[in-house]
């Protein structure tokens, strides 16, 4: 009988390291998440942090608003003026005076697809390219420089 007893006695044992060896690889799980078991709670159960709907999605709002600012401030304008430009040089026609971007005032003579020929004041022709004529000039356009 007192065999029984020890055996008894002895049997329990066991028993808590599975326990001890469950709280330790906890512990280990929460050292490489960075929580302590006060952090879990009482029962060592997680709870979850709390979470607000706005709060899920005010980055992607921000994100949204920082874009419609850009695009309404910078993109649209750009494209409008690109659009404007594009008019201006497919509306030009022989006998239009035309300012270049580098400054040279002149008569269109001959025009194509890519090029056009100015006559300036003194008689002599230059060739530039479509894209080099800057804006009109003359009646209607704004522009009242004289040329005499």
């Amino acid at each position: 009988m007192a065999d029984a007893a020890t055996d008894n006695a002895a049997q329990p044992a066991p028993a808590q390291p599975q326990q001890n060896m469950a709280k330790t690889e906890e512990e280990l799980a929460n050292q490489q998440t960075g929580q302590s078991t006060e952090e879990k709670g009482g029962n060592g159960e997680q709870t979850p942090p709390p979470q607000s709907g706005i709060q899920n999605y005010g980055f992607f709002l921000v994100i949204a608003a920082m874009f419609a600012i850009m695009y309404f401030m910078l993109i649209r304008p750009q494209k409008k003026r690109e659009k404007e430009r594009r008019e201006m040089l497919s509306d030009l026609k022989k006998g239009d005076k035309v300012a270049t971007i580098g400054g040279i005032i002149g008569t269109i003579t001959s025009i194509n697809d890519r090029e056009v020929v100015l006559q300036v004041e003194d008689g002599g022709k230059l060739r530039f390219t479509r894209s080099a004529i800057s804006r009109p000039q003359g009646e209607g356009r704004g522009d009242t420089t004289d040329t005499t």
